[in-house]
């Protein structure tokens, strides 16, 4: 089964192994740590993001933090 071009914020989340939430996906998006579209009213994310983002939370480049609500951490 071949890998789709762009990924929902669910499946984006699901394929890096952190817990799908609309406020870790916001915070990424603020701090331009992916690119995103819109269709409809969903926020569609490319493949390559992931791999950019799981590399950056493994290295420790960025974080995810609660305080009553997620964010990122940029520590790089």
């Amino acid at each position: 089964m071949s890998m789709p071009l762009n990924l929902t914020g669910k499946n984006f989340c699901e394929t890096i192994g952190i817990a799908y939430n609309g406020q870790i996906l916001q915070s990424l998006r603020e701090n331009k740590l992916v690119d995103f579209f819109k269709v409809g009213k969903k926020y569609m994310y490319p493949v390559e993001d992931v791999k950019k983002v799981s590399d950056k939370l493994r290295n420790g480049e960025i974080s995810i933090k609660t305080n009553d609500g997620y964010y990122i951490t940029i520590n790089k």
